[in-house]
């Protein structure tokens, strides 16, 4: 099994959030990162899952991880911003339909 593919196993948690945070950094940042942010995400991901969470909603905090926790919030929120464009296109579409 190459890195990858083990780390996007690992990636699979016990819940939907956590899934998707990890996952969303696998597939982006993880990707750019250098070696030592790589190292990181692995250590991170050999948290127990309640640990996990709490780290990444910025309860707990694991010395060194900051900067690495903040890549993965921040590619996790990256992913779910809106395009005005296609919500003023909606609009647009609804208002021509008399809505």
């Amino acid at each position: 099994m190459d890195e990858l593919a083990r780390l996007k196993w690992q990636c699979r948690r016990g819940t939907k959030e956590l899934d998707k945070l990890l996952n969303r950094y696998l597939e982006t940042g993880y990707l750019a990162a250098d070696q030592q942010e790589r190292a990181l995400f692995v250590e991170l991901l050999k948290l127990e899952d309640d640990q996990l969470m709490a780290v990444l909603m910025g309860d707990l905090k694991v010395a060194g991880m900051g900067v690495l926790v903040g890549k993965v919030r921040a590619f996790a929120f990256d992913s779910q911003t809106y395009s005005p464009d296609k919500y003023q296109e909606k609009s647009v579409l609804n208002s021509q339909h008399g809505n």
